[in-house]
């Protein structure tokens, strides 16, 4: 199976698209914050965007993919807790 972007799934691939750039900008801003906290200015200003580039990338990937699963996940555990 070929993941394309064409015909009635557009619409799928553009909001992955738009959530997975948020979180990941969100997950980018996150892990570079805790790289800091976690081993210090000084290296963590220096080293700890690379774990943050690779938790961003992971992120974008994982919120491209499978946005849709994970919204009916919530939305069902939101109504069994409140419904």
């Amino acid at each position: 199976m070929r993941i394309t972007e064409s015909g009635e799934d557009r619409w799928y691939w553009a909001a992955g698209n738009a959530l997975g750039s948020i979180g990941g900008i969100i997950a980018f801003i996150w892990i570079y914050i805790a790289a800091v906290g976690s081993v210090g200015w000084v290296i963590g200003i220096a080293l700890g965007w690379i774990p943050a580039i690779l938790g961003a990338l992971l992120c974008y990937v994982l919120l491209r993919l499978l946005w849709l699963p994970a919204m009916l996940l919530i939305a069902a555990g939101l109504l069994k807790a409140f419904g």
